[in-house]
């Protein structure tokens, strides 16, 4: 019997040791074409189209939501896409970050890691690095912003900062696959 207990330790030890070193991060993320087919991105299989009520209950003003947002079960974990009607090109772009590093520095819940512009899959882009605050959390928000048929392109990443240790390396990942189609 007491070798039996022992040989049970043994292999609950070594099932918490397999678990612990399994990335319990890992998403099945899905090439998906978006914005009327304009954009390819990766996306977690399991993400769906926000319906309108969650979308009027995450964007209440009707001028600032999204052309499109690809959310969790939860609506904890967003991919945020909104092509608006602000003309800008792609020459625009360092003006774009200055702009928006101002308005960011004028607004008092919002955070601002870092920016910079860099190349993704051949497009440049301005990269915000951002925490907000919402009714009831801290959000974590990674944001590139480019031209699209000169207007201004928004593809945010956010989540709750509860989930950001899961996510984190995942939203890097959805967000840098972007191409435009």
């Amino acid at each position: 019997m007491k070798r039996l207990i022992k040989l049970l330790e043994n292999n609950i030890i070594l099932c918490l040791l397999l678990f612990s070193l399994t990335d319990c991060s890992q998403q099945d993320l899905i090439p998906t074409n978006v914005l009327n087919n304009k954009l390819n991105i990766l996306l977690p299989k399991d993400f769906v189209l926000m319906n309108n009520k969650m979308l009027e209950v995450k964007y209440p003003i009707a001028e600032r939501r999204p052309t499109e947002v690809y959310t969790d079960d939860s609506g904890a974990i967003n991919i945020a896409i909104s092509l608006t009607n602000n003309q800008v090109s792609l020459e625009q772009l360092p003006d774009v970050e200055k702009a928006l590093k101002k308005q960011f520095a004028r607004t008092s819940n919002i955070t601002l890691n870092s920016s910079k512009i860099t190349s993704v899959n051949d497009r440049k882009y301005v990269i915000l690095d951002f925490y907000s605050q919402a009714i009831d959390s801290r959000i974590y928000n990674l944001m590139y912003v480019t031209s699209l048929n000169d207007k201004m392109l928004l593809i945010t990443f956010n989540c709750k900062t509860d989930y950001l240790p899961k996510w984190y390396s995942i939203g890097q990942k959805i967000i840098g696959s972007i191409k435009i189609l």
